[in-house]
């Protein structure tokens, strides 16, 4: 093949640094092929009317273009050509070429059944073949952006291409972040007022002064000091652990200096970022809370101040590696996640304006692997602060109230990121921040009346949303369960006038009865810790499967069939208890109870009469009995009903019930029970009517 000329010289003019938007020759005469195709003078489209679907399909027959051999391939793609690069990485995946498989080709497939949502979106292919066939293929989406599109994409100017050149880095350096990183932040104090935080905060007990990064230092502030100093949160992996941490014994030399060569690679990093940043302050929680063992009472005061701490920094930086020595940049590949963006002028096509044309693997890897998001701590981290920026080692990612940004953005800040591509796949794994917020914001109006169904279901929505996601994710500790929630709870009971007890709200009726019907997804055992009692999700380990979604609306009208009576909670002896830890919490309800029996492995309801009861079915047991367990008396206390069907036109309709499964306390004279589980049950109309006539009890769930 004909030689291909180099990268020009890159936007820096130093190596380190690739230039994106390089295309080599046999790459650019494909694309410049395509893009008249799509947009040329007359409409290249025709639309197909199938039994299944609508869509567009080229009017132009295939074009192919040989790329030559995958070693071609490579050798361009060292040259600095931007598709190619992508094209490499794909490789690998695809095997090698067969016997029938002489070359790569870019060609477009006529006869796709993909849907084309819009004329100006169509896929370009690469794969193994020959002029013939192909066999093999991974898609690209090319995207042609009219003018009153620039908003969402459109070419650097010089100066900004100085601004991004974290972007084109292939080791960024701490100083290239901080240019991107800055950039960002400015953009969202100038545009984003639901991330503005005004006044006075409340600072933390204690932070890192890293005014002189020569000489960093933890200062000390109190409980109840208020500033308006600004200050960046760290989240982060432990990994193993072995680094360096703040104790009683060394809290004294830690406040007068900390020799920078002390600190892990990771923790240095970030104080040199922070520092680029122009921020003089960043909390640690290694450094900055007296780790448990040393002095337990000072990280249980700390570890319940969450809320404040993220909720008040001016950003949280997250190093998103799974261990301790993950740095925050690494060697890379940048061109190999980075959009093209290329102008027409550059294509040699018939375009009679100037237009931008957008080029991205449809199989890139948008969704981000962040190892640190499944840590339970870091769950509320990321809810409380106002803005947050993950450091990977392929990119750097942002996050806050207003938008989703990663490095690949460099050439946009809109909260409308991508949505008119069909083919974006979100960032992040989990519902954005702003989904919290406004939750948040809707509390207030939803608790002045939480009796009505709108508001308490709206309400527990978004709760046990909550709650499910975090139950999801890992801690090293199982203690922590409670207070690695309790600053997402702290903010949600400002905005309420419930009780939080053991992760649970108490107060209105059905807000506690529809809370009871969590089971767990897995495997999972009882706890013990921090009092949390048998009907409060913390008590198992295991990611809370929240059934309440079954028993709201349409298209059944389920119906209340118990009482909530009251809470009687017992305060933990301890002086700093974490929020809604309890010693003992015994919840009374009243309703009619009906014997179940365990035997051989299955449950059995007992006979109200002579006719037999329909078997549970949904069963979820909290913690799994053998089928060797002696035979043993559980209790069905129905939660709620809904009519299914009528057996004749002269027997009543009959119910589907669903309900707590529940186990005698010994010794407590039959009216103290703990949860064992959920149910759910069918049963015909005059069983319904025989299960009506069981007397009303009040009794306790431990």
């Amino acid at each position: 093949m004909d030689s291909v000329p180099s990268n020009p010289k890159n936007a820096t003019g130093h190596p380190g640094y690739v230039q994106p938007n390089f295309l080599c020759a046999v790459c650019r005469q494909a694309i410049g092929k395509y893009v008249n195709l799509l947009g040329g003078f007359r409409n290249p489209w025709r639309t197909i009317e199938t039994v299944k679907q609508r869509r567009l399909e080229l009017v132009e027959p295939a074009v192919r273009v040989e790329l030559g051999s995958p070693e071609d391939i490579h050798q361009r793609a060292a040259k600095g050509c931007h598709l190619c690069t992508q094209i490499k990485s794909y490789l690998p995946s695809m095997g090698p070429l067969s016997d029938v498989e002489s070359n790569v080709l870019w060609f477009v497939n006529t006869g796709s059944e993909y849907p084309i949502e819009n004329e100006r979106y169509f896929l370009v292919e690469f794969g193994f073949g020959n002029s013939s066939q192909h066999r093999r293929s991974t898609r690209f989406c090319l995207t042609r952006i009219e003018k009153e599109d620039s908003y969402w994409c459109r070419l650097l100017t010089p100066t900004e291409m100085k601004t991004f050149q974290v972007v084109m880095a292939t080791t960024p350096s701490v100083d290239d972040a901080a240019r991107l990183i800055r950039y960002w932040l400015q953009k969202c104090q100038d545009s984003h007022k639901e991330c503005q935080h005004r006044g006075e905060i409340l600072v933390p007990t204690r932070l890192i002064n890293i005014s002189n990064v020569a000489a960093i230092k933890i200062e000390s502030f109190g409980l109840h000091y208020k500033s308006d100093l600004q200050y960046v949160t760290v989240s982060h992996c432990w990994g193993n652990g072995n680094f360096l941490k703040l104790t009683v014994a060394n809290l004294a030399d830690l406040e007068r200096g900390i020799p920078l060569e002390n600190l892990s690679a990771k923790f240095q990093n970030l104080v040199a970022l922070a520092y680029s940043l122009g921020i003089h302050y960043v909390w640690i929680d290694t450094l900055c809370i007296i780790q448990e063992g040393d002095d337990y009472n000072d990280w249980r005061i700390e570890s319940s101040r969450m809320a404040s701490v993220y909720s008040n920094a001016v950003l949280n930086l997250a190093v998103v590696g799974s261990s301790e020595n993950d740095l925050c940049f690494k060697s890379r590949q940048p061109l190999k996640d980075m959009p093209c963006i290329l102008s027409s002028r550059n294509l040699e096509i018939k375009d009679s304006k100037e237009h931008l044309h957008y080029v991205e693997p449809v199989k890139a890897p948008r969704r981000l692997d962040l190892p640190l998001l499944r840590r339970g701590w870091v769950f509320q981290e990321r809810y409380l602060c106002r803005r947050m920026v993950y450091l990977g080692a392929k990119r750097i990612t942002w996050e806050c109230l207003g938008a989703t940004l990663d490095e690949s953005d460099y050439f946009q800040f809109s909260t409308e990121r991508r949505q008119k591509t069909v083919f974006y796949d979100w960032l992040l794994p989990l519902p954005h921040k702003s989904e919290f917020a406004k939750w948040l914001k809707q509390i207030p109006v939803l608790v002045q009346n939480i009796s009505e169904p709108f508001n308490h279901e709206k309400f527990l929505e978004g709760w046990l949303n909550m709650v499910s996601l975090y139950t999801s994710t890992n801690l090293t500790r199982e203690t922590d369960k409670l207070v690695a929630f309790s600053g997402i709870a702290q903010v949600v009971a400002s905005e309420n006038n419930l009780d939080y007890v053991a992760g649970m709200w108490v107060g209105e009726g059905l807000i506690v009865l529809k809370q009871l019907v969590w089971s767990c997804s897995e495997q999972s055992h009882r706890t013990t810790f921090l009092g949390a009692p048998s009907w409060s999700w913390p008590s198992l380990d295991g990611k809370m499967s929240l059934n309440w979604t079954s028993i709201r609306g349409p298209p059944y009208k389920w119906t209340s069939c118990a009482e909530f009576v009251k809470v009687q909670k017992t305060p933990p002896v301890h002086p700093n208890p974490v929020f809604g830890e309890v010693k003992s919490a015994i919840l009374e309800l009243r309703g009619r109870l009906l014997p179940i029996e365990y035997r051989a492995g299955v449950f059995h309801f007992l006979k109200l009469s002579d006719q037999p009861l329909a078997e549970p079915y949904g069963m979820h047991q909290d913690e799994l009995l053998n089928d060797d367990q002696p035979e043993k008396i559980f209790w069905a206390f129905v939660l709620f009903c809904t009519q299914m069907w009528s057996e004749s036109s002269q027997s009543p309709p009959g119910q589907n019930t669903f309900g707590l499964l529940l186990e005698p306390v010994e010794d407590e004279g039959g009216k103290l029970f703990k949860r064992h589980g959920t149910f759910q049950a069918q049963w015909g109309g005059n069983l319904w009517l025989e299960w009506g006539q069981l007397p009303i009890e009040t009794f306790q769930l431990c």
